[in-house]
Protein backbone atom coordinates (compact mmCIF):
# COMPACT_ATOMS: atom_id res chain seq x y z
CA UNK A 1 0.00 0.00 0.00
CA UNK A 2 2.96 2.44 0.97
CA UNK A 3 4.84 1.56 -2.25
CA UNK A 4 0.91 2.71 -4.15
CA UNK A 5 0.66 5.78 -2.64
CA UNK A 6 4.78 6.54 -3.22
CA UNK A 7 3.49 5.85 -6.57
CA UNK A 8 0.65 8.20 -6.84
CA UNK A 9 3.01 11.01 -5.51
CA UNK A 10 5.45 10.50 -7.70
CA UNK A 11 3.33 10.77 -10.39
CA UNK A 12 1.40 13.64 -9.43
CA UNK A 13 3.20 15.62 -6.96
CA UNK A 14 -0.19 17.87 -5.46
CA UNK A 15 -2.33 15.13 -6.04
CA UNK A 16 -4.55 16.03 -2.38
CA UNK A 17 -6.03 12.25 -2.40
CA UNK A 18 -2.80 10.56 -2.64
CA UNK A 19 -1.06 12.82 0.07
CA UNK A 20 -3.84 12.35 2.44
CA UNK A 21 -4.31 9.15 2.79
CA UNK A 22 -0.48 8.57 2.33
CA UNK A 23 -0.68 11.07 5.71
CA UNK A 24 -2.78 8.98 7.24
CA UNK A 25 -0.80 5.78 6.79
CA UNK A 26 1.83 7.26 8.49
CA UNK A 27 0.07 8.91 11.42
CA UNK A 28 -1.47 5.57 11.92
CA UNK A 29 2.05 3.77 12.12
CA UNK A 30 2.88 6.40 14.44
CA UNK A 31 5.25 8.07 11.90
CA UNK A 32 3.56 12.07 12.50
CA UNK A 33 6.21 14.11 11.58
CA UNK A 34 6.95 12.51 8.34
CA UNK A 35 2.55 12.84 7.95
CA UNK A 36 2.70 16.50 8.98
CA UNK A 37 5.19 16.94 6.49
CA UNK A 38 2.62 15.72 3.56
CA UNK A 39 -0.42 17.39 5.44
CA UNK A 40 2.03 20.49 4.87
CA UNK A 41 1.92 20.12 1.55
CA UNK A 42 -1.63 19.36 0.58
CA UNK A 43 -2.80 22.73 2.55
CA UNK A 44 -0.26 24.46 0.64
CA UNK A 45 -2.43 24.18 -2.48
CA UNK A 46 -5.72 23.14 -0.81
CA UNK A 47 -5.65 25.48 2.09
CA UNK A 48 -9.47 24.92 2.73
CA UNK A 49 -9.55 21.16 2.80
CA UNK A 50 -11.47 20.32 5.96
CA UNK A 51 -9.62 16.70 6.84
CA UNK A 52 -6.55 17.84 5.93
CA UNK A 53 -7.15 20.93 8.83
CA UNK A 54 -8.22 18.20 11.41
CA UNK A 55 -5.23 16.44 10.46
CA UNK A 56 -2.70 19.44 11.33
CA UNK A 57 -4.90 20.35 13.98
CA UNK A 58 -4.27 17.25 15.85
CA UNK A 59 -0.06 17.55 14.82
CA UNK A 60 -0.43 20.73 16.17
CA UNK A 61 -1.39 19.45 19.35
CA UNK A 62 1.38 16.74 19.12
CA UNK A 63 3.51 19.76 19.17
CA UNK A 64 2.43 21.30 21.54
CA UNK A 65 1.01 24.26 19.99
CA UNK A 66 -2.13 24.51 21.57
CA UNK A 67 -3.25 28.15 19.60
CA UNK A 68 -2.34 26.54 16.03
CA UNK A 69 -4.06 23.16 16.99
CA UNK A 70 -7.48 25.32 18.58
CA UNK A 71 -7.42 26.80 15.27
CA UNK A 72 -7.05 24.58 12.43
CA UNK A 73 -9.32 22.57 13.84
CA UNK A 74 -12.00 24.92 14.11
CA UNK A 75 -11.45 25.82 10.62
CA UNK A 76 -11.94 22.05 9.96
CA UNK A 77 -15.19 22.23 11.76
CA UNK A 78 -16.13 25.66 9.72
CA UNK A 79 -15.49 24.06 6.44
CA UNK A 80 -18.03 21.11 7.16
CA UNK A 81 -16.10 18.95 8.76
CA UNK A 82 -17.68 18.38 12.19
CA UNK A 83 -14.68 15.78 13.25
CA UNK A 84 -12.46 18.31 13.77
CA UNK A 85 -14.54 19.11 16.87
CA UNK A 86 -12.60 16.22 18.36
CA UNK A 87 -9.36 18.23 18.26
CA UNK A 88 -11.09 21.33 20.11
CA UNK A 89 -11.82 19.02 22.68
CA UNK A 90 -8.44 17.60 23.21
CA UNK A 91 -7.52 20.95 23.38
CA UNK A 92 -10.13 22.49 25.89
CA UNK A 93 -9.64 19.73 27.79
CA UNK A 94 -5.71 19.99 27.83
CA UNK A 95 -6.53 23.74 29.02
CA UNK A 96 -8.56 22.23 31.86
CA UNK A 97 -11.78 23.87 30.54
CA UNK A 98 -14.02 20.50 30.57
CA UNK A 99 -17.64 22.07 30.19
CA UNK A 100 -16.14 23.17 26.60
CA UNK A 101 -14.44 19.87 26.49
CA UNK A 102 -16.78 18.10 26.97
CA UNK A 103 -19.24 19.60 24.07
CA UNK A 104 -16.90 19.25 21.59
CA UNK A 105 -16.22 15.87 22.57
CA UNK A 106 -20.10 14.92 21.73
CA UNK A 107 -20.33 17.48 18.71
CA UNK A 108 -17.18 15.66 17.13
CA UNK A 109 -17.55 11.95 17.97
CA UNK A 110 -21.02 12.74 17.00
CA UNK A 111 -20.27 12.95 13.84
CA UNK A 112 -19.06 9.46 13.03
CA UNK A 113 -21.75 6.72 12.13
CA UNK A 114 -21.87 5.30 15.63
CA UNK A 115 -24.78 3.72 18.03
CA UNK A 116 -23.16 6.25 20.97
CA UNK A 117 -25.71 8.51 21.07
CA UNK A 118 -25.18 12.48 22.26
CA UNK A 119 -25.99 11.54 26.03
CA UNK A 120 -23.35 8.41 25.29
CA UNK A 121 -20.93 10.32 24.16
CA UNK A 122 -21.27 13.29 27.20
CA UNK A 123 -21.09 10.00 29.81
CA UNK A 124 -17.95 9.07 28.19
CA UNK A 125 -15.55 12.00 28.15
CA UNK A 126 -17.48 12.51 32.13
CA UNK A 127 -15.61 9.22 32.46
CA UNK A 128 -12.21 10.15 31.17
CA UNK A 129 -11.98 13.04 33.17
CA UNK A 130 -14.32 12.71 36.37
CA UNK A 131 -14.29 10.40 39.61
CA UNK A 132 -14.38 6.60 39.90
CA UNK A 133 -18.10 6.49 39.46
CA UNK A 134 -18.12 8.53 36.27
CA UNK A 135 -15.56 6.01 34.58
CA UNK A 136 -17.58 2.57 36.11
CA UNK A 137 -20.63 4.46 34.09
CA UNK A 138 -18.96 5.49 31.27
CA UNK A 139 -17.19 1.56 31.11
CA UNK A 140 -20.19 0.33 31.12
CA UNK A 141 -21.99 1.92 27.95
CA UNK A 142 -18.61 1.48 26.28
CA UNK A 143 -18.77 -2.48 27.25
CA UNK A 144 -22.49 -2.55 26.11
CA UNK A 145 -21.36 -1.11 22.79
CA UNK A 146 -18.31 -3.51 22.47
CA UNK A 147 -19.19 -4.28 18.42
CA UNK A 148 -19.60 -0.12 17.41
CA UNK A 149 -16.74 0.94 15.24
CA UNK A 150 -16.38 3.66 17.95
CA UNK A 151 -16.11 1.18 21.14
CA UNK A 152 -12.11 0.59 20.34
CA UNK A 153 -10.81 4.67 20.97
CA UNK A 154 -13.60 4.81 23.53
CA UNK A 155 -12.22 1.99 25.34
CA UNK A 156 -8.77 4.13 24.71
CA UNK A 157 -10.09 7.28 26.08
CA UNK A 158 -10.99 5.35 29.22
CA UNK A 159 -7.31 3.68 29.87
CA UNK A 160 -8.41 0.38 28.81
CA UNK A 161 -6.06 -0.66 26.03
CA UNK A 162 -6.96 -4.22 26.53
CA UNK A 163 -10.25 -4.16 26.29
CA UNK A 164 -9.70 -1.50 22.85
CA UNK A 165 -7.04 -3.81 20.85
CA UNK A 166 -8.93 -7.44 21.91
CA UNK A 167 -12.69 -5.34 20.57
CA UNK A 168 -10.70 -4.16 17.40
CA UNK A 169 -9.68 -7.75 16.47
CA UNK A 170 -12.37 -9.68 17.78
CA UNK A 171 -15.09 -7.56 16.03
CA UNK A 172 -12.92 -6.17 13.05
CA UNK A 173 -14.53 -2.47 14.11
CA UNK A 174 -12.47 0.96 14.50
CA UNK A 175 -12.15 3.05 12.28
CA UNK A 176 -8.26 3.80 11.53
CA UNK A 177 -7.90 7.29 11.39
CA UNK A 178 -10.41 6.93 14.91
CA UNK A 179 -8.39 4.60 16.53
CA UNK A 180 -4.52 3.79 15.68
CA UNK A 181 -3.78 7.43 14.93
CA UNK A 182 -5.36 7.93 18.60
CA UNK A 183 -2.23 5.47 19.58
CA UNK A 184 -0.07 8.29 19.61
CA UNK A 185 -1.42 11.75 21.09
CA UNK A 186 0.06 13.41 23.63
CA UNK A 187 -2.48 12.71 26.69
CA UNK A 188 -2.38 10.20 29.18
CA UNK A 189 -4.39 7.62 27.85
CA UNK A 190 -2.53 7.56 25.09
CA UNK A 191 0.52 7.12 26.66
CA UNK A 192 -0.70 4.25 28.93
CA UNK A 193 -1.97 2.47 25.94
CA UNK A 194 1.68 2.68 23.96
CA UNK A 195 3.26 2.01 27.00
CA UNK A 196 0.94 -0.94 28.27
CA UNK A 197 2.37 -4.81 27.50
CA UNK A 198 -0.73 -5.39 25.28
CA UNK A 199 0.27 -3.03 23.03
CA UNK A 200 3.23 -5.25 22.18
CA UNK A 201 0.78 -8.14 21.35
CA UNK A 202 -1.24 -6.27 19.35
CA UNK A 203 1.59 -4.46 17.16
CA UNK A 204 3.22 -7.75 16.67
CA UNK A 205 -0.29 -9.00 15.47
CA UNK A 206 -1.30 -6.44 12.97
CA UNK A 207 1.92 -6.86 11.45
CA UNK A 208 2.68 -3.24 12.96
CA UNK A 209 6.50 -4.10 13.96
CA UNK A 210 6.96 -6.03 11.19
CA UNK A 211 5.75 -2.72 9.34
CA UNK A 212 8.44 -0.73 11.14
CA UNK A 213 11.47 -2.89 11.22
CA UNK A 214 11.25 -2.87 7.46
CA UNK A 215 10.30 1.08 6.88
CA UNK A 216 10.80 3.12 10.10
CA UNK A 217 10.14 3.43 13.61
CA UNK A 218 7.55 5.51 15.03
CA UNK A 219 8.51 8.49 16.78
CA UNK A 220 7.58 7.49 20.41
CA UNK A 221 8.84 4.15 19.81
CA UNK A 222 12.57 2.12 19.37
CA UNK A 223 13.18 -1.39 19.27
CA UNK A 224 14.26 -2.67 22.26
CA UNK A 225 16.69 -6.31 20.87
CA UNK A 226 17.60 -7.34 24.56
CA UNK A 227 14.02 -7.97 25.49
CA UNK A 228 13.43 -10.28 21.97
CA UNK A 229 13.51 -9.63 17.97
CA UNK A 230 10.11 -8.13 18.04
CA UNK A 231 10.32 -5.92 21.40
CA UNK A 232 10.27 -2.03 21.44
CA UNK A 233 9.89 0.60 24.47
CA UNK A 234 7.42 3.91 23.78
CA UNK A 235 9.78 6.39 25.35
CA UNK A 236 6.87 8.53 26.18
Amino acid sequence: MDDAFEQAIRLEARNPTALFWRANSLFSMGRTLAAEELIDRLLKNDPINPTALMYKGVTQLINGDLEQAQQASERSDALGYPGGRIGTSLVATRRGDQVAGEADFVRGWGAIHSAFSPQDLGAIYRGVNGDAQSRAMALAIVDSRSMDPLAPTMFLYLSQPEKAFAAFQKYKTGLSDAFLNFLWLPTDWSRYARQHPSFQIFAQQLSMTAYWKKSEWPDLCRPAPNRGPDAFDCIK
